[in-house]
């Protein structure tokens, strides 16, 4: 019991806080990337759990705490969404939780939003990672006005977030892609990652992929957990539906996943595994969600729809897939150019005369 350093995913280092109850049971809390924090934060729950078992003295009943609505909107992420969306949201709640700690949602105001961001601004945290964090707190928010347990305003207000410029999305070059995939060594990565590239599936979706979900006949794949929530069909090009066949013919059928390591299980990371192959491929600023961009900029590369596009990613707006825009602009502008040429060739072939076209009309 205490409070511990440790480095998270991410190679950070952080502080844990570890206590028991009024009732006994171990709790474990994230509190932050200082010491001082988890001091304060482990002393303040020591003083809450005496004063419980000791005189009674317990929260306020009625009193909506922050705390409370994150475990609860925590289970309805788990069971509406993805499990890799569920993961991330997991990490910035138990956040939140130790910012607002015994707060209600009503006590909350949106100059405690803006002390937030100028607090993660001054830890080095970019524009864009903050506003990921307030778009968890604002969805905490709507959800707890949704279930009728808050009605105020939501203090994350649509203007509380930085107004940032979305860089165009990273994409395998050509070259990049012939390094990339011979140094895909480890079991099943070179299929993990070839499947990213030809269907556009999330990391989440494609470790957590059932054979179940795959029709080799009809050459889709149904995918009834995602993070849009909605039933997504994923057509199957030759390259893909040649992976999962060699897969299949290896016995891996017989198991419930498609990837699964020595036990059967499904993996459930491969970070490091990918990180080895990029090193070895000598690529730089490279995430393996940007597999999932590199797919989506070759269809527009190659003249598909953006409408089209959207479908395939599982989109609810075209707000999302207009980053590949640029992308089909400048590929349709020059189809344009190569019919120019070729039309070029064949007027200077055929060059017209236009005065004798004019005393045609005359007559």
């Amino acid at each position: 019991m205490g409070i511990h350093k440790f480095i998270d995913k991410h190679g950070k280092a952080r502080w844990l806080a570890d206590y028991r109850d009024a009732s006994g049971k171990r709790i474990r809390v994230i509190t932050g990337t200082t010491k001082a924090s988890a001091q304060e934060f482990y002393a303040k729950k020591k003083t809450e759990v005496f004063d419980e078992k000791h005189f009674g003295l317990k929260k306020q009943p009625g009193k909506l705490l922050l705390e409370d609505v994150a475990r609860e909107y925590l289970d309805y992420l788990k069971l509406n969404s993805s499990p890799g969306w569920a993961r991330n949201q997991e990490y910035t709640l138990e956040m939140f939780k130790v910012r607002f700690n015994g707060k209600s949602l009503d006590q909350i105001t949106p100059s405690e939003i803006e002390k937030f961001k100028a607090d993660r601004s001054k830890e080095g945290v970019k524009p864009l990672t903050i506003n990921k964090n307030l778009a968890c707190l604002r969805g905490l928010v709507n959800y707890a006005k949704k279930m009728k347990k808050f009605a105020g305003d939501n203090f994350v207000a649509k203007d509380s977030f930085f107004k940032v410029e979305e860089p165009p999305p990273r994409y395998l070059r050509e070259d990049e892609m012939r390094r990339l995939l011979p140094n895909c060594t480890t079991p099943y990565l070179k299929a993990i990652v070839e499947l990213a590239i030809n269907t556009g599936m999330r990391r989440g979706e494609i470790l957590s992929l059932r054979w179940e979900s795959i029709d080799l006949k009809t050459n889709f794949i149904t995918l009834t957990k995602t993070k849009g929530k909605k039933v997504r069909h994923i057509p199957l090009n030759k390259a893909a539906r040649d992976i999962l066949s060699a897969l299949c013919s290896q016995n891996n059928a017989l198991a419930d996943y498609v990837f699964t390591n020595s036990e059967g299980k499904p993996f459930t990371d491969i970070k490091k595994s990918f990180k080895t192959a990029l090193r070895k491929a000598k690529i730089d600023n490279f995430r393996f969600h940007d597999l999932r961009h590199t797919f989506a900029s070759y269809e527009a590369m190659a003249g598909v729809d953006l409408n089209t596009i959207r479908e395939l990613l599982g989109h609810k707006t075209m707000t999302m897939t207009m980053r590949y825009a640029h992308l089909s602009d400048e590929h349709r502008k020059q189809a344009v150019d190569l019919l120019g040429d070729k039309l070029k060739g064949i007027i200077s072939a055929n060059p017209t005369n236009p005065t004798k076209e004019v005393d045609d009309i005359k007559e």
